[in-house]
């Protein structure tokens, strides 16, 4: 085996217990993420008219769609079934 082929098999082990060693350590941060409940980290970047949209909303009272107790419900007038017939007919 020359020399060049060694240092290739030492570096692939070397590449490879790395390897290893850095997935378990991510697989346990990614464990312990998840345990607290938080998102995964993404980063996400949005075009600006995109995110103008996620901008907060003042919202108004909605007691105004609440029928008064005291007074009773409106009717609503009944519609025809079918359309008015034209003096073309």
């Amino acid at each position: 085996m020359s020399s060049v082929q060694a240092l290739l098999a030492t570096l692939a082990r070397f590449t490879d217990a790395v390897s290893r060693v850095c997935g378990s350590q991510q697989l346990a941060l990614e464990r312990a993420r998840a345990t607290r409940g938080e998102p995964p980290p993404v980063a996400l970047v949005l075009p600006e008219h995109v995110a103008k949209r996620d901008a907060p909303v003042r919202t108004h009272d909605l007691r105004s769609y609440d029928r008064q107790p005291d007074r009773p419900a409106e009717r609503q007038p009944d519609l025809p079934s079918s359309p008015p017939e034209t003096a073309d007919e």
